[in-house]
């Protein structure tokens, strides 16, 4: 995998977590039900996009807490997060190895059944010739 899909994809999966433990933690988001879900993820790094199904349960959602928790005390320096009806919207300073990353991620819901998360990034000094990125994720509930 070149550099910078892996980065990419390391964005993705951050924000996909995040995305989880905020959803599991919000008063005023649905919660997304149980199942087989399908996820696209877009990048504009290279104009790729990839597909994944993935089951969704209790113990994946508190997983997803845990490693969120963990993220945040280990490498981040500034994780601030607000809901708004059907939306979640959090803005992080995080550490990736000798970059930081600034990440606004707005997490909306249409239902229990699907959510659209916009992950834009900056990173400094640049990642694998990137200044910065933008990740599109859509997930709908199969069954």
């Amino acid at each position: 995998m070149s550099p910078k899909k892996h980065f990419d994809l390391r964005a993705a999966c951050i924000a996909f977590i995040a995305m989880g433990a905020f959803q599991a933690n919000a008063a005023d988001t649905p919660q997304l039900k149980p199942g087989l879900w399908e996820t696209k993820i877009q990048r504009t790094a290279g104009g790729t996009s990839t597909t994944t199904q993935f089951c969704r349960d209790a113990a994946s959602i508190s997983h997803t807490k845990e490693l969120e928790a963990a993220r945040e005390h280990k490498n981040c320096t500034s994780v601030r997060a607000h809901n708004e009806p059907g939306r979640w919207i959090q803005d992080s300073v995080c550490k990736m190895g000798p970059s930081t990353v600034t990440t606004h991620v707005v997490t909306e819901y249409s239902s229990e059944n699907a959510y659209h998360v916009v992950v834009t990034s900056t990173f400094d000094p640049p990642r694998a010739g990137m200044s910065g990125s933008t990740t599109i994720m859509d997930g709908k509930w199969l069954g």
